[in-house]
């Protein structure tokens, strides 16, 4: 499929260069953002995400 992606012109050949550095770029950006939110202190983990949908469910079942 690439190949004929290739010779029909869809794509230039140099288009799986580009997406696999585009998908690196992505994702190291993708994962310093996730330590910056860690580093921040403001990110949950999941026992106090799971936790306050616990507490917020018992509310609106309360009233």
């Amino acid at each position: 499929m690439q190949e004929l992606a290739i010779t029909s012109g869809a794509v230039d050949p140099y288009f799986r260069q580009r997406l696999e550095k585009a998908h690196r770029n992505l994702y190291n950006r993708f994962i310093s953002e996730i330590d910056s939110l860690i580093n921040d202190g403001k990110c949950l983990t999941i026992e106090a995400s799971t936790d306050t949908r616990d507490r917020e469910a018992q509310k609106v079942f309360s009233e």
